[in-house]
């Protein structure tokens, strides 16, 4: 199938793209800085030069959560690395046409905090930055509404990979016999290791009845 990622690059969507490549997709990924394309492998730096309907739309991309402060230049710039780019994909598919499959990220923080509650795909969405942000940006995806395409949001949680991500921050200060607990430690961690995350999203893709908001965590 064609499938068009964007998002590609990061630790998810690089991971992503090698296992569709290997199951014989042909794969246009976007991304910011030039790249020069590979076997089964485009690389696009503007939506607008995709110019085929792809089969599968996967839209990971956005500012890094945990990259900066959350300043209010930079949550402008997480919802517009998000909200914004699946708007302007929306109208540029109304002009190729719609995928049959279209895949969004999203995260379980569209429940909110909470010490003790279990969340599964039913409950509404929570209040704060976080929430708002995953309510808006699956909202966005509206346009396809009224299209025959399947959508699926992914509610994630931290995605944690032994190279690269989160986990390597998290244990680094153990390396140097520095490592701790924080808080009371008494605190929880909803988590996906990066191999289930990517099972996941094939999972999603190649599963017929499968549509609306998954919780891909633990």
């Amino acid at each position: 199938m064609k499938v068009f990622v964007t998002g590609g690059t990061g630790l998810i969507g690089r991971a992503l793209v090698k296992q569709l490549v290997n199951g014989g997709h042909q794969v246009t990924v976007l991304t910011r800085q030039f790249r020069a394309s590979e076997s089964n492998i485009r690389y696009i730096q503007a939506i607008s030069s995709l110019v085929e309907r792809p089969d599968v739309v996967i839209n990971l991309a956005g500012a890094g959560l945990a990259d900066k402060r959350w300043t209010a230049s930079y949550k402008r710039e997480i919802r517009a690395s998000r909200i914004g780019l699946t708007e302007l994909l929306m109208a540029h598919l109304r002009v190729i046409g719609f995928p049959d499959v279209f895949i969004s990220g999203s995260a379980i923080g569209y429940y909110g905090a909470s010490d003790d509650q279990q969340f599964d795909e039913s409950f509404g969405p929570g209040q704060g930055f976080s929430a708002d942000l995953c309510r808006d940006w699956e909202a966005s995806v509206e346009p396809m509404s009224s299209s025959d395409t399947r959508y699926v949001f992914l509610r994630t949680g931290v995605v944690l990979d032994r190279l690269a991500g989160a986990y390597p921050k998290m244990t680094q200060s153990f390396k140097f016999g520095m490592g701790s607990w924080m808080g009371k430690g008494e605190h929880w961690l909803s988590w996906i290791h990066l191999d289930d995350m990517v099972k996941g999203i094939i999972h999603c893709m190649a599963t017929p009845g499968l549509t609306g908001p998954v919780n891909l965590t633990a």
